[in-house]
This record gives C-alpha cells, sequence and structure tokens, in this order.
C-alpha cells in the first residue's frame, strides 16, 4: 500500500491498478480515499480499481450462492 502514495506518478497508478487486479476488497478504504482526493490520474485509476474489486466480490458471492444451490 506505500506505494500508491509514491512520488512517482507511474508508480502510483501501477500500484493503483495492481490493488483492483489482486481482488482485495481490504485495499477498498484506500482505493476511496484516492477517489475522493487523489490528482485525475489517481482518481480514474482508483475508480477502474474499485470497479474491479466490485465485481471480484460479486463473482465470489455468486459462486458462494451457486455451491450452496446445489
Amino acid at each position: 500500500l506505500p506505494l500508491i502514495r509514491d512520488t512517482d506518478p507511474e508508480l502510483r497508478l501501477l500500484a493503483i491498478d495492481s490493488l483492483g487486479a489482486l481482488g482485495s476488497p481490504r485495499a477498498l478504504p484506500h482505493l476511496l480515499e484516492l477517489f475522493q482526493s487523489g490528482g485525475t490520474p489517481e482518481k480514474a485509476a482508483a475508480k477502474r480499481a474499485i470497479e474491479r474489486i466490485q465485481r471480484a466480490v460479486d463473482a465470489e458471492r455468486a459462486k458462494a450462492v451457486e455451491s450452496g444451490a446445489k
């Protein structure tokens, strides 16, 4: 998580995108903070990461419901 605050803008964006790829809901508070207070590139990257995590969470929930229905 420290990399989302790095002084290198490219590294910050890569770190934000990586959090989205990991799909961990634990990253959401940090991403929401960036979305609310970051610069334009960080806001856009945080939005994409949040959406990606939400899709991952939704897929896990659907899988759990499907498993329970069997």
